[in-house]
């Protein structure tokens, strides 16, 4: 029997070739004996290098698309063509070669969609006969030794993931069509307004863009509208309150009428009406994934996207203690939170952190097997940097270490518990309000109080008694309604994952809805960084604030 596995690229095959005992290293393959894991076996281990294989340009289908013109739109090939990406032919014929010799294929890409898509496009090229090999899928969402050991010794039949693959190449189709249709007809169209310009059109990338343009134009355009706000400053010898009535008003008059109804004066009676209090309960935050993590380090680090993606992919992949950055999941399984309890200890000691009285067992709002599909949150793996190690790392691969750590850590800690307070004061017959907080746990905010976030300073009441009776100065604050802010990396992420939240037709809502929008863990970044490299997009000071470059072509 013949085995080939095949890997998406040379780092990935050169770790999954370091679990085996006896491996040869060849001109783009390592020959493998190792009986305990293929008995009586022939193995070769080869890889591909990022895509070997990409869908074909127009002219593959006919030379007269060399030129554009409308009358030839749309392109709608019946059959899609494939072709070997440029400079990669020899290690595709490599791998071709290799596959026609194989009995059993084992596929080790990324265990992603793409990953997926990536395997089998080379299969498919290399002309891999289905109906005379075996496939299977070795699954893992981490690189180290102990992970690919685990794949290996539990194959899954290929079936199991064969769907990522459809979905991927129908993905890769409907990019293919967007993209060569609309680019071409976009130029064409402008070409007629003496705009002679190349323009480039995306299924993710135009509907982004334009969500950027459209907020851009909101600001450029906004008017501010003055509204009023009506206060009172409360004394008391145990220190003054600020109460707020919480109706604003949109009209000068209107105020001004109000204070009249109620024969309010500038020097007011108030009565502590009513002491309300409330114990409230505060779960430390969702487990990372991408998205969550990429707007996560663009507010606190002013990291780009693509920036944070960069660095989660060198902590999985070269350091090996991240689990696979591309997930959109916030959960774990059980097995997961085994070996993340087991190194808890050694987890709290990289960041100087104690936990008294940490969770035993699973709570559902991070662990469920029912919610991870193909992986699982951003977690660390069950390798422990020294300090050493730490400090050989990047300042950015620290910094997102650090936080992953702080967060997976954070849910065995007991959640933030704070007394909320009430005041309602009664002034003239009208209900001005305070609210404050007292802690009375900090919970998960031990790990997490050195974070911007979980710093801010909490509102305090003084320890007055209801009914009684105090002097108050009523204020009047004039203000001005703001446009939303403009878009930074991490809320443009956020943006594109909750797509459909502007949409009106409740069909392409609810698509988007199940669809977690536009573009996926793995391309959001790469889009943005795509309209930078085409100087559409800038970024302006540390903020990591976008702006359009030009709107120019917003009439047409």
């Amino acid at each position: 029997m013949h085995i080939v596995i095949l890997a998406e690229k040379p780092n990935q095959a050169k770790d999954i070739s370091q679990i085996f005992k006896n491996v040869k290293r060849n001109n783009g393959y390592y020959e493998i004996t190792d009986n305990d894991f293929f008995p009586n076996a022939s193995v070769t281990l080869t890889y591909g290098i990022g895509h070997l294989v990409g869908l074909a340009l127009p002219t593959a289908y006919d030379e007269k698309y060399k030129q554009w013109r409308k009358q030839d739109l749309p392109i709608f090939p019946q059959n899609f063509k494939f072709e070997v990406t440029k400079g990669t032919k020899d290690q595709f014929q490599t791998v071709k070669k290799l596959l026609k010799q194989a009995d059993t294929l084992i596929i080790a890409t990324d265990s992603d969609r793409e990953g997926e898509n990536i395997a089998y496009s080379i299969f498919n090229q290399a002309g891999v006969n289905f109906s005379k090999v075996t496939i299977k899928r070795a699954w893992f969402n981490s690189q180290t030794k102990e992970e690919l050991t685990r794949a290996f010794k539990n194959l899954r039949p290929a079936s199991e993931t064969y769907n990522f693959y459809l979905e991927a190449q129908a993905r890769e189709k409907a990019d293919w069509l967007t993209g060569m249709n609309l680019s071409r007809l976009a130029t064409l169209l402008f070409g007629e307004h003496h705009i002679q310009e190349t323009f480039s059109m995306g299924r993710v990338q135009t509907p982004t863009l334009y969500m950027i343009f459209k907020r851009n134009f909101d600001i450029e355009h906004f008017k501010p509208q003055d509204y009023y706000q009506l206060k009172s400053n409360v004394h008391s010898d145990k220190g003054d309150v600020l109460a707020t009535y919480e109706k604003n008003f949109t009209e000068r008059k209107n105020l001004d009428d109000f204070l009249q109804q109620h024969q309010l004066q500038t020097e007011n009676q108030a009565t502590l009406k009513s002491i309300d209090k409330e114990l409230k309960s505060e779960y430390s935050p969702k487990l990372f994934n991408l998205s969550d993590l990429q707007k996560f380090a663009n507010k606190r680090f002013k990291l780009t996207a693509q920036q944070t993606l960069t660095t989660v992919q060198s902590l999985y992949e070269k350091h090996k203690l991240l689990s696979y950055p591309r997930s959109d999941c916030h959960f774990v399984t059980e097995n997961e939170f085994t070996y993340l309890t087991a190194h808890l200890n050694d987890y709290l000691n990289i960041l100087s952190k104690r936990i008294e009285n940490p969770l035993k067992t699973p709570n559902k709002r991070y662990v469920d097997n029912k919610k991870v599909q193909a992986h699982y949150a951003i977690v660390p793996t069950d390798k422990i940097p020294s300090e050493e190690a730490l400090q050989q790392l990047t300042s950015a691969e620290r910094h997102i270490y650090l936080e992953v750590l702080k967060r997976t850590v954070a849910m065995y800690e007991e959640p933030y518990q704070y007394e909320q307070t009430i005041f309602t004061f009664d002034i003239q017959q009208v209900d001005f309000k305070a609210k404050g907080k007292v802690v009375k746990n900090l919970g998960y905010r031990r790990i997490l109080q050195d974070t911007k976030a979980d710093t801010k300073k909490e509102d305090t009441l003084p320890d007055l008694k209801e009914n009684s009776v105090y002097a108050s100065t009523l204020l009047t604050e004039t203000k001005q309604t703001k446009p939303l802010p403009r878009y930074t990396e991490g809320t443009i992420i956020e943006a594109m994952e909750n797509a459909g939240r502007t949409i009106e037709d409740k069909e392409n809502k609810q698509i988007l809805k199940e669809t977690q929008g536009i573009g996926t863990e793995a391309t959001r970044a790469n889009i943005i960084e795509t309209l930078k490299k085409k100087n559409i997009l800038f970024l302006k000071k540390i903020f990591c604030i976008v702006h359009l470059k030009e709107q120019r072509f917003a009439n047409y």
